[in-house]
């Protein structure tokens, strides 16, 4: 065997491998809930998906709610509760942070 033979086979094993990794992989986006996060998010994600990558952004509920539909299925959104759901209308930015921790860190405990 030639190494220009050699070289064909391993760079199409190479992208065998890549394609296959682009398949399997799956990145999981979390953004802080506040102002100035979300957008650059969603355009990361966006910018991953259009590459062939299988992207899932997590939000929570108080953005979720507030967000327009996304005209691309590329990008999978999953709303999960932050707990405002619970919350007083008056509530502090200081109280809103603290319900956001403990809601988020009970939920990335139970996986």
């Amino acid at each position: 065997m030639n190494s220009s033979t050699s070289n064909f086979q391993r760079e199409s094993h190479r992208a065998l491998l890549e394609k296959k990794m682009d398949r399997e992989t799956h990145i999981l986006l979390f953004a802080y809930p506040v102002q100035g996060h979300i957008n650059p998010m969603l355009q990361i994600s966006k910018r991953l998906a259009s590459k062939g990558l299988r992207v899932t952004f997590v939000t929570t509920t108080s953005i979720g709610n507030s967000m327009q539909a996304l005209p691309s299925h590329s990008i999978n959104v999953e709303i999960i509760s932050d707990g405002s759901e619970e919350a007083e209308d008056a509530e502090s930015v200081d109280a809103a942070l603290e319900r956001y921790k403990l809601h988020v860190t009970k939920l990335s405990k139970a996986y």
